[in-house]
This record gives structure tokens, C-alpha cells and sequence, in this order.
């Protein structure tokens, strides 16, 4: 792989320069916030709501039933003073609440399908991560080039 080509996916990454840079941004941001909402909620609502989306300063949090969602209404008030004291996360001044009944799965079950790369794949990513600036970003990379047939 030609060092341009590697420059050009490190340019590609870069949050001030590309769209994919801006959406790993702000997924990364919406991880922080989910991680922080689960830390102010009770146990059985911890499995059953997480954070979906932030429009401007409204977050909203989704969840897989409408008992949840009832829920979460009552406690709209208390989550949105937790969040805004607790983290520091003064530019959210709303909360709006879903039902999403198929959440995405952070955890995998042991059962599910995990595909495997090509050793062609797996050298290409290696290759890449090597070229790559970012620690965090390049041990990802490698760990992803592990999963060969």
C-alpha cells in the first residue's frame, strides 16, 4: 500500500476535514453520553434505554417498551439535573424519549456470528494501521486484522 494512500484514509479520519471524520466525532460523543446516562440509571433500566440520538441540545434516549418510556417521563426531570450537574453536560437542556423495541446490541451473545477476514483483508489493515498516527484508532485496527479465516 502506497504512503498517499495511507495519508489519504488518516485525512479521511480527521474530524476537522471530512464527514466521516464529524461522524466518528459524534458517535464517539453519543457513546460518552450513553455511558454516563447508564451510571444515573437504576439497574433494570440500564438494560432497557439507552441514548439514540443529539439534536442540537435535545438528547434523546430510547427505549425498547412503552412501560420504560411511561417511566422515563416521570423521571424526565431528575435525568435531565443528573446529566447537567453531575457531567457537565450543560448544552443539553431537553430530553425526548422513544420506543425501540429492536436496540442495537452493544454485547454479543457467545452464540452469535462473528465473521471472520481473508488474509488478504487482514495484511491490508495491518498495513494500514501502521501508517496511522493515532494509537487508539491503530490497536483497533490490529486487533481487527486478527480475525483471519
Amino acid at each position: 500500500m502506497k504512503n498517499t494512500e495511507l495519508q489519504a484514509l488518516q485525512h479521511l479520519l480527521s474530524p476537522s476535514s471530512s464527514s466521516l471524520g464529524k461522524l466518528v466525532e459524534k458517535v464517539t460523543e453519543l457513546q460518552s453520553i450513553n455511558q454516563h446516562l447508564q451510571n444515573i440509571l437504576s439497574p433494570p433500566l440500564q438494560n432497557n434505554c439507552w441514548v439514540a440520538n443529539l439534536r442540537a441540545d435535545c438528547l434523546v434516549i430510547a427505549t425498547s417498551s412503552a412501560n420504560w418510556l411511561t417511566y422515563l417521563r416521570f423521571e424526565k426531570t431528575n435525568l435531565l439535573t443528573k446529566l447537567q450537574h453531575q457531567y457537565s453536560l450543560t448544552h443539553i437542556t431537553d430530553l425526548h424519549f422513544i420506543v425501540s423495541p429492536n436496540p442495537v446490541v452493544n454485547n454479543p451473545s457467545e452464540n452469535s456470528f462473528r465473521p471472520a477476514l481473508s488474509a488478504t483483508s487482514a495484511n491490508i489493515i495491518i498495513s494500514t494501521a501502521n501508517g496511522i498516527k493515532d494509537e487508539v484508532l491503530r490497536q483497533a485496527l490490529l486487533k481487527l486484522a486478527k480475525n483471519t479465516n
